[in-house]
Parts: C-alpha cells; structure tokens; sequence
C-alpha cells in the first residue's frame, strides 16, 4: 500500500506539472485547488476500493477503472441523495469522504 501512495502522489504531481504548462496563464494555486478535487472527486472514492485487486490488476489498471468507476458511483449516490432533498454543498464534501473511507475499511478487513 505504501507503493501505491508513492504512485498516487507522484501521479498527482505529474498531472499538477503538466496542467500547469497547458494552463500557463492560470496561477498554480488555482491549478492545485483543481486537481486536487478532480483526485477527491474522481479518483481516490473507487482507487481506494479497487486495492482489493492490487494483485489482479496494476497500478495503471486500478486508476483508469477507478476514474470511470467513481464518476458513475459518486454521480449515482449524488443523484439519490439529491433526491432525498439533501443540498450539493453537503454531500460534496461527504460522499466521496464515505467512499474513501469505507474503501479503506473494507481492505483492512478482506485484504490480509
């Protein structure tokens, strides 16, 4: 697991660096406050699930499949909470935050 952050992290740089060349003219602040919600948002809810297959699948595999993987199931869970009637601004911050954390639980637990 300790690899695998080293790869998210290096990742998520790469990304920073290579958005700021795309983006020149936005400053790196803006830039950072950007990745790092597409990363919270679309990456590490199903990343965090998807160790289960650390095995199975590589490092490249798990971040495609979990870019897909949690577009479709934080939109799905937004979608059903929104109907409920809770507001955007809560479960922004809550959903991806539960799926992170259960993610991280459920590994703890199946993945010895």
């Amino acid at each position: 697991m300790k690899k695998e952050t080293q790869y998210l992290i290096g990742l998520f740089i790469a990304i920073i660096i290579f958005s700021k060349i795309i983006f020149y003219k936005e400053s790196a602040g803006t830039i950072l406050q950007l990745i790092l919600s597409l990363f919270y948002l679309l990456i590490l809810p199903a990343f965090a699930w998807l160790y289960y297959w650390h095995k199975e699948l590589s490092f490249m595999h798990r971040f495609i499949i979990s870019f897909a993987a949690s577009l479709a199931i934080v939109g799905i869970e937004s979608y059903y909470l929104g109907l409920l009637g809770l507001d955007l601004k809560t479960y922004a911050y809550f959903v991806p935050a539960l799926m992170i954390i259960s993610g991280y639980l459920f590994n703890l637990k199946w993945n010895k």
